[in-house]
């Protein structure tokens, strides 16, 4: 089964295709990567957290409010061995 844990690289050409560019503080250890809405502010961030490991071992999806003030609507932690098209599939819903 395909999870972020074990397909990182997969993972992240796969936000990166879908318009995510990374964000401020984006490093190999912790990948943060946000989409933009037309005005360019983020509505949605991704961080994926290596935790000191080689390999992602958390998923957090910050929902923000797509304004200057980048309020945040909500926030969810999510596990890297999460089943990757569930993965992808959510954050396909939350864009």
């Amino acid at each position: 089964m395909k999870t972020a844990y074990n397909t990182a690289a997969e993972f992240v050409q796969t936000l990166t295709d879908k318009g995510f560019k990374p964000a401020r503080w984006d490093r190999e250890d912790c990948r943060i990567l946000a989409i933009a809405n037309p005005e360019g502010f983020h509505t949605l961030r991704v961080v994926i957290d290596n935790e000191g490991e080689d390999k992602p071992h958390a998923i957090g999806l910050l929902k923000l409010d797509g304004k200057r003030s980048q309020m945040v609507s909500w926030k969810s932690d999510l596990s890297a061995h999460m089943p990757l098209a569930a993965l992808l599939a959510l954050i396909e819903a939350c864009v």
